[in-house]
């Protein structure tokens, strides 16, 4: 066995040695592309949430969806002076967490 065959007993998929799977069972991250705005539609068992960043000259509005809180079934928006050499022309993953850099500074 070299390690990475699944789990004889269980089928589950081989871990690397740090114990961590490579990304969490079920999560999706799916993006839409604008001109100078973008659509996060983040996916997992049992809940979601939904980003919709624009980019302006000076500013980033960030609206955000919590679909899986059924007690605050309200949208969240951020309207923020835009950071040194903030882009949304950057891969989906690093925009995903420009993002929650940007959401968790203004919580």
């Amino acid at each position: 066995m070299t390690g990475h065959e699944p789990d004889p007993e269980t089928g589950a998929p081989a871990r690397p040695r740090s114990g961590r799977t490579p990304e969490p069972p079920g999560f999706q991250c799916r993006v839409l592309r604008y001109p100078d705005a973008a659509l996060l539609e983040l996916t997992w068992p049992d809940g979601g949430e939904l980003y919709f960043v624009v980019s302006g000259a000076r500013s980033i509005g960030i609206m955000a969806f919590d679909h899986a809180d059924e007690t605050h079934r309200e949208p969240r928006i951020h309207v923020v002076p835009k950071p040194y050499q903030w882009s949304i022309d950057v891969p989906d993953d690093e925009l995903l967490l420009l993002v929650w850099l940007t959401l968790g500074e203004q919580r």
